[in-house]
């Protein structure tokens, strides 16, 4: 998966930052709401937020601080989980390939229809016409986030729109963005890693709020569910988890598109640490990195005649012609002696 490719890039300078707007952040707001649903008397009673509000006091406010900790400490390894259980990786079970399968082919025909609505364009300068170029473009829009093959079309959106990137990235060049973006991640400037970190702590944060939301929804559901317009309140967090999810998919977009650009901008930077010769042309590029894919995949070995090694010139020597060093030295100097 592209989400899962940089996940050390963030350092461990930016990992406290990340760490607090990723996780202590949703963590705290989604713990906060689920004790004032608890403590409004609503299992028992009428509801009555403001007696919950009145009843945080310093022992509370304690009690709140450590549970949204614990709680961003035990959702944090789980992120990678997260994102793919948006992305419509929902497990083997009949239930779950049941579901997948409808998704799947309610994508297909929407990426289907898109294709056909893209076609047979007309420029008249009519309304009609003007109505058809405007209903072409944004099929067009709409189309750029799905895979282009409809065998790799995901259950989800936001698994679409993550599987078009892995899949388009770096394809004009031969090259497969998730076998090479961990090794390109590491010979990219600093500058461009940063601007892949933000991308994806926007992505993971707007993944974070839409499963905490639609949790805080659920709860609100089984917390209300006897006290009628009450009920209500659950639109507010599924509001939000909605809106969050969204997000996600724009922030994928930037996402994918951060490391395509990552990708192109150091492939040359990777063949070189990879003792490659550099391609001269675009074709020979395309050539070369087939087999270097195949390589980076732990699949099969590639050949000389395909890619030839081509070492660095060794570093000239600090010794005066006729002197070298080491034992060899020793011994001329022993001879000279004699």
């Amino acid at each position: 998966m592209a989400t899962n490719v940089l996940g050390t890039i963030t350092g461990s300078t930016g990992m406290g930052r990340y760490f607090t707007v990723v996780s202590a952040l949703p963590s705290a707001s989604f713990v906060s709401y689920v004790y004032l649903l608890v403590e409004s008397g609503a299992w028992s009673g009428p509801v009555r937020f403001d007696e919950a509000l009145r009843g945080i006091d310093l022992k509370a406010g304690v009690l709140l601080t450590l549970v949204s900790f614990a709680a961003a400490v035990t959702l944090h390894p789980l992120q990678f989980a997260l994102i793919q259980l948006l992305e419509g990786y929902w497990g083997r079970s009949t239930i779950a390939r049941r579901l997948a399968a409808l998704r799947v082919l309610h994508h297909q025909r929407v990426t289907a229809r898109l294709d056909r609505e893209t076609e047979n364009g007309t420029w008249s300068a009519d309304a009609h016409a003007a109505e058809t170029v405007i209903r072409q473009r944004e099929a067009k829009r709409l189309r750029e986030s799905y895979p282009t093959e409809l065998d790799d079309i995901l259950p989800t959106r936001l698994g679409n729109v993550l599987r078009r990137y892995e899949m388009s990235g770096g394809s004009p060049y031969g090259i497969d963005l998730i076998a090479t973006a961990p090794r390109i991640s590491m010979v990219a400037q600093d500058r461009e890693l940063q601007y892949v970190a933000d991308q994806r702590t926007q992505l993971e944060l707007a993944v974070r709020v839409a499963v905490l939301a639609m949790i805080a929804a659920m709860a609100t559901v089984v917390v209300l569910w006897r006290h009628g317009a009450w009920l209500l309140l659950a639109i507010g967090p599924y509001t939000v988890a909605y809106l969050a999810y969204r997000g996600a998919v724009v922030a994928a977009h930037e996402y994918g598109t951060a490391l395509t650009v990552m990708v192109e901008l150091n492939r040359f930077a990777l063949y070189e640490r990879l003792h490659l010769k550099l391609p001269d042309s675009l074709e020979a590029e395309k050539h070369l990195n087939p087999g270097i894919m195949r390589l980076l995949r732990s699949k099969h070995p590639i050949t000389d005649r395909d890619s030839p090694y081509r070492h660095p010139d060794p570093a000239p020597s600090v010794f005066p012609p006729g002197i070298s060093s080491g034992r060899g030295s020793t011994a001329s100097t022993a001879d000279r002696v004699e």
